[in-house]
């Protein structure tokens, strides 16, 4: 296997790294394959070889050129499922078709050698929520985190103020306060830390940081370890974690697996080129 043969495998062209090698294609000498979902649904003919041996993963695209896990290896990006992929189908079929689906794109990635292929539905990382990352950073990293409540509405504890956000367990990019009211029987809310926002992004053990405040060295030097040790925590290979800085003072506020700012970074495209291909290889050798 020629491991500088990389297919990677996503749920949108938008996905930054996805964007990112799309727009660089010239760089990596056509090494590198970019296979959407829809894509492979509706563009690929699947000849896949099932034995108690090994498992083979033939992906045929219309000009009969073959993507196999004989001869790449995986970066996995895909972080949902379109709802549109399944257009196609009768709406009486969708459920089973997405199930089936997800079964299968599970089975194939796990059969390559590669990055975010051990998720039984095909996602890259388990998406974990907002109070269970508060926990865990909390926990074992000694680290502050948004003061929260969830549960039934009537017994919300946190007061009304300027800070609260009312938002979704499971939504990383909501850090505006307001709105705060809801007819909801259950409720997520939680006070946005007090600091301004820096985000890093950390690619296999390298790190930078955005953010529109100025920071001191020893401090970006302690948000890049302590961000390196919080994906590592959680097993990601690309995150982007957000924190609030108040002085010297951190706030972990979360660890999501898509980056959203720091692909608007002047640096972004110098920072991805030097440092994906070579971090996603020292992480398959």
């Amino acid at each position: 296997m020629d491991k500088n043969n990389i297919v990677i495998t996503s749920h949108s062209l938008d996905e930054a790294i996805t964007d990112f090698i799309n727009r660089n294609k010239n760089l990596y000498k056509n090494k590198i394959t970019i296979i959407l979902l829809e894509n492979l649904i509706k563009d690929y003919e699947i000849f896949d070889e099932l034995s108690d041996s090994a498992n083979v993963i033939r992906w045929y695209d219309k000009e009969g050129r073959i993507i196999s896990n004989k001869s790449h290896t995986l970066l996995n990006r895909v972080l949902y499922y379109p709802s549109d992929i399944y257009s196609s189908y009768n709406d009486n079929d969708k459920d089973y078709a997405q199930r089936e689906f997800e079964s299968y794109l599970g089975f194939a990635f796990n059969s390559f050698y590669g990055v975010g292929n051990k998720d039984s539905r095909g996602i890259c990382v388990k998406i974990i929520s907002l109070p269970m990352q508060w926990r865990e950073v909390r926990q074992n990293f000694n680290i502050k985190t948004p003061k929260y409540y969830w549960g039934p509405t009537e017994l919300n504890i946190l007061n009304e103020s300027d800070l609260l956000i009312t938002s979704d367990i499971h939504n990383f990019i909501n850090w505006s306060p307001g709105n705060n009211t809801t007819k909801k029987d259950n409720i997520f809310c939680f006070h946005k830390p007090v600091g301004q926002p820096v985000f890093t992004l950390t690619i296999g053990s390298k790190q930078m940081i955005t953010t529109d405040i100025v920071i001191s060295n020893p401090l970006k030097m302690k948000i890049c370890r302590l961000s390196a040790k919080i994906n590592l925590y959680f097993n990601y290979f690309i995150s982007e974690i957000l924190f609030f800085v108040d002085g010297n003072n951190l706030t972990f506020a979360c660890i999501n697996p898509q980056v959203i700012k720091s692909k608007y970074s002047q640096v972004f495209d110098t920072f991805m080129g030097d440092n994906l291909i070579s971090e996603f290889q020292k992480c398959i050798n």
